[in-house]
């Protein structure tokens, strides 16, 4: 009973904006600026384009505009990519175990485990997002402390194609080795070794752009 009282308010709350147009109710669903842009720091890339990234987590079922394009295009950008990463793995092996390699690689349950892995559940806006509201609400009225299972509420299928609108949109704001790059982060590194190694990488290159600054600097005062 109590679950049907909390998922009539939230009803009511979607009910209440219908002298509002279409669009504006669908555009309240839309991920914000500020809520993707810690994504962003995670991947260490930046959109020049930030209304892709937008799309990529704004799922259909909340009126998305762009999902389905974006996971359409992202079939085939991620297919490509992981095909020419089993190809070079192993590129003399039997067709039949590339195929099989690859197959697990593009399986929704490995789409799945990226994006739990990335945490992309935390930038996603959807009709799931309201259920998963429902139950964490219901759970604190009852004191109960255990977490709520993500998976039980974002089916497969919408993980799997979160992963592959997010390498869409990375590939349409820049370029087939970027997108590559960041396909390649997604599905064979853990997100805390690679925000090390990145820091790291960013932190080289600070110094090396300090270095050429201070020789830049010290030439000057010597051809003074």
């Amino acid at each position: 009973y109590m679950y049907k009282i909390l998922d009539e308010y939230f009803d009511d709350e979607d009910s209440q904006t219908d002298h509002v147009s279409l669009e504006a109710q669908a555009a309240k669903h839309k991920p914000t600026v500020n809520e993707v842009a810690p994504l962003q720091e995670e991947l260490y890339y930046t959109f020049k384009d930030i209304e892709l990234l937008q799309q990529a987590f704004w799922h259909p079922s909340v009126k998305g505009l762009l999902f389905n394009t974006l996971d359409f295009l992202g079939i085939r950008v991620l297919g490509l990519f992981l095909a020419q990463n089993v190809f070079n793995g192993s590129c003399y092996a039997d067709p039949g175990e590339l195929t099989h390699h690859f197959i697990n690689l593009v399986s929704p349950d490995n789409l799945e485990r990226v994006f739990y892995t990335w945490h992309l559940d935390a930038y996603l806006s959807s009709q799931y997002g309201k259920t998963i509201a429902i139950n964490r609400l219901a759970k604190l009225i009852c004191h109960d402390t255990s977490p709520v299972n993500l998976r039980e509420y974002i089916p497969k299928r919408v993980a799997a194609s979160v992963v592959r609108a997010l390498v869409a949109a990375i590939y349409l704001d820049s370029n087939w080795d970027t997108a590559s790059t960041v396909a390649d982060a997604l599905f064979f590194s853990n997100p805390r070794f690679y925000k090390s190694v990145m820091g790291s990488i960013r932190s080289l290159a600070i110094s090396d752009d300090n270095t050429e600054n201070a020789e830049k600097k010290s030439a000057r005062y010597y051809r003074a």
